[in-house]
Order: structure tokens, then sequence, then C-alpha cells
């Protein structure tokens, strides 16, 4: 499930639901750190926005529709279990 956009630190293969995380504005898959082993029966993806982390020489999104489009488009390209999102500030808005 890992793209430019769901970064994946542990996939589980054996998992019956993945958790997508979004962190709050200007914050990154690190603000998430260890929920992959606090979810353990859960494949855990975290969003990497463009303009952060491996990301930064990309432009910043300036639009939550924008934004909560490209990361609908990829959820869905993944396929795969159900999906539950989790978002924090912006995160939970987009």
């Amino acid at each position: 499930m890992a793209t430019e956009w769901i970064i994946t630190p542990r996939p589980n293969p054996r998992a019956s639901v993945r958790v997508i995380l979004v962190p709050h504005v200007g914050g990154s898959p690190t603000t998430f750190g260890g929920w992959s082993d606090r979810l353990p029966a859960a494949t855990v993806g975290m969003i990497q926005m463009p303009g952060r982390g491996n990301r930064l020489h990309q432009p910043a999104l300036h639009s939550v529709h924008d934004a909560a489009q490209h990361i609908a488009d990829e959820i869905w390209a993944s396929g795969g279990s159900p999906t539950a999102l989790f978002g924090h500030g912006l995160g939970a808005l987009i």
C-alpha cells in the first residue's frame, strides 16, 4: 500500500483493516510514531503531504478539497482491506 502519499512503516498482509492517519497542518507521519505497534491487527498508513518531509521539494497544496481528493485517489488506487481514516486538526477536516 505504500505510495508517495501513504507511508506504511510496517505492512501487515494478514490485516483485516487498514488505518490511514492524516496529520495536523505542518505535521508529518512522525506525528503518529508508534501507532503501528499499538495497532498490530491493522496495516497503518500515514499521509505525507507535499511540501513536508521527503516531499519538501514539491509545492504545498492550498486547498483542503485538493488534499482530500488526492488522498482519496491514493486510497482507492491501493485497494485492499476496509479502511478507517483518522485525522488530527486539519487532517480531520481533510
